[in-house]
């Protein structure tokens, strides 16, 4: 049973480790993109332009070449600084969705195979309660520990949906009546196969909005540009007439 766990759970993540490594993927290729494109504009076609012009560079237009660059650097510090400090990840986890499906299948199998073994039922939470240290998880199952110890014997009495856990997973376990470990055995079935749908969801859209973005980040490079032409044209035009 514990190497069906592990299994399971080294299944999950490595697919939840290549959902995180390609838009981060994305986001360094764009970064260099943008700075390659806003090195272009800003040394050989806006100088040109400029000297053509015979007027100078607009502060505003000029800053816009390298505003995407700026955006780009911002989000890939944010991006790297979340992946690497252990707390942002465990904090997040919790949050995104696939990632919060992954851990709380995570959490339910684990007291699942507790339950299954013998552990009585405040111990396996006490026990889930330490490896989800630091999170929105913890604090839950501290309170489901506080009203068992309090008396409340029912599951669903003690435990109450929050932000870890919501509704349908308290609703699926308080529904198995005595049997609590078959109840967590179905809610980590079911938000397993949730997490697995939810990743390959978000797989199949990240390319088509990695396009997209990359796409408006162009745009907003050249749009400056395109600016000081149609100024300058309209200048030409006017000295003409």
């Amino acid at each position: 049973m514990l190497a069906d766990y592990l299994q399971r759970q080294h299944l999950i993540w490595t697919r939840l480790k290549g959902l995180m490594v390609y838009p981060l993927i994305v986001l360094t290729g764009a970064f260099l993109l943008s700075c390659f494109i806003a090195a272009i504009l800003s040394s050989f076609i806006w100088p040109n332009l400029i000297f053509l012009a015979g007027n100078p560079s607009p502060p505003v237009i000029a800053a816009g070449v390298w505003m995407a660059p700026v955006l780009l650097a911002i989000a890939l510090v944010i991006a790297v600084i979340t992946i690497a400090l252990s707390p942002a990840r465990r904090a997040l986890r919790w949050r995104l969705p696939a990632f919060k499906e992954s851990s709380l299948a995570q959490v339910a199998s684990a007291i699942w195979l507790m339950l299954k073994n013998g552990v009585p039922l405040d111990d396996a939470l006490a026990l889930t309660e330490q490896m989800e240290e630091g999170t929105c998880a913890a604090v839950e199952l501290a309170q489901w520990r506080q009203r068992l110890a309090s008396g409340r014997g029912k599951f669903s009495e003690m435990a109450v949906p929050g932000s870890a856990f919501p509704p349908l997973f308290v609703w699926m376990i308080a529904n198995s009546g005595e049997d609590l470990a078959d109840g967590f055995r179905r809610a980590s079935e079911i938000y397993q196969a949730r997490a697995l749908y939810r990743i390959e969801l978000l797989l199949y859209s990240a390319l088509p909005c990695s396009v997209l973005a990359l796409g408006i980040m162009i745009f907003s490079q050249i749009q400056p540009v395109f600016l000081a032409l149609t100024t300058f044209l309209k200048t030409l035009a006017d000295m003409g007439s």
